[in-house]
């Protein structure tokens, strides 16, 4: 991925998700991707692997696993693959659960850190696009994060409200 690229999103979302908002997301990555933001997300997930499965091929992605070999992963694209102290102290701070998770769960969350805030933890994504419809902890962290860094969230749950979605996404990028 070429470095001069500067307006990073993240594409998140759960494994319980309808096919028609999964084509949804194929339609704003490429979107997104035509006005070269780069994603960063991880493969946690069927609407992780839609944001990047959109945009393979273009090579403006960045994808944050929590260790190597992760889902049996068999993608070959920028991998970031492990997961370093300063992302783990960030995750800590933001989950309601961390003494009761495992280190590779810790992992998962500390991976949080990287998509939300990028490689060195200091360069936080211009928003982030997702479908959130349930209690899932591990994704909920991730907005914690996200809101605590005053980065607007668009969730896609809400069928109805994706024109209205996909304009403020738009008017975000107009801004930036």
């Amino acid at each position: 991925m070429r470095k001069d690229y500067n307006n990073f999103y993240s594409g998140l979302g759960s494994d319980n998700v309808p096919g028609k908002v999964l084509r949804k997301i194929s339609k704003i990555a490429l979107y997104l991707a035509n006005k070269k933001y780069v994603l960063r997300s991880g493969r946690g997930s069927k609407c992780q692997i839609a944001f990047e499965k959109a945009i393979d091929g273009i090579n403006l992605k960045q994808i944050y696993l929590p260790w190597n070999g992760y889902k049996n992963d068999q993608f070959e694209n920028s991998i970031y693959n492990y997961v370093t102290e300063p992302a783990l102290n960030i995750a800590r701070k933001y989950s309601e659960v961390w003494g009761s998770l495992t280190y590779l769960e810790k992992a998962e969350y500390g991976r949080n850190a990287y998509i939300i805030l990028g490689w060195r933890l200091n360069k936080p994504s211009k928003f982030i696009v997702c479908y959130f419809n349930e209690e899932e902890e591990v994704l909920e962290h991730a907005l914690r994060i996200a809101r605590d860094y005053k980065i607007p969230v668009f969730n896609l749950y809400n069928e109805n409200m994706f024109r209205e979605i996909f304009q403020k996404l738009k008017d975000v990028i107009k801004n930036s």
